[in-house]
């Protein structure tokens, strides 16, 4: 499915969904969306939601650690040690393996699907 098709779905054509989901408003017809509502969501996402980027992954997750208090703690497999947990977290976050591994096309900017 491109990206085109899937904008084009009934499901979808509901204006700015993510924000009618936020404020409750999924009734297209009865509820309009007025610009108090995106304040609203903003400030849902900011206070409720802990945001990481892959391509600063390192950072998000010495962010997401700080947020929940977590320690990284070296990894036993069966009671034999494993690896440390830093360097499971290079493993597993580290080059290649931080990126996004689903390979989507480049939509450029100015087309149909931009």
């Amino acid at each position: 499915m491109t990206i085109e098709q899937y904008a084009q779905q009934e499901s979808l054509v509901v204006g700015n969904w993510m924000v009618r989901m936020m404020v409750n408003k999924m009734n297209i017809e009865r509820q309009q969306l007025v610009p108090e509502d995106l304040i609203t969501a903003k400030e849902i996402l900011r206070r409720k939601c802990l945001i990481g980027l892959v391509s600063s992954m390192e950072e998000s997750l010495l962010r997401i650690e700080a947020y929940f208090g977590w320690t990284v703690k070296d990894l036993y497999h069966r009671g034999t040690f494993a690896m440390t947990g830093e360097e499971c977290k290079r493993q597993y976050f580290a080059g290649e393996q931080k990126e996004n591994v689903h390979k989507h096309p480049t939509i450029i900017p100015g087309s149909e699907a931009w």
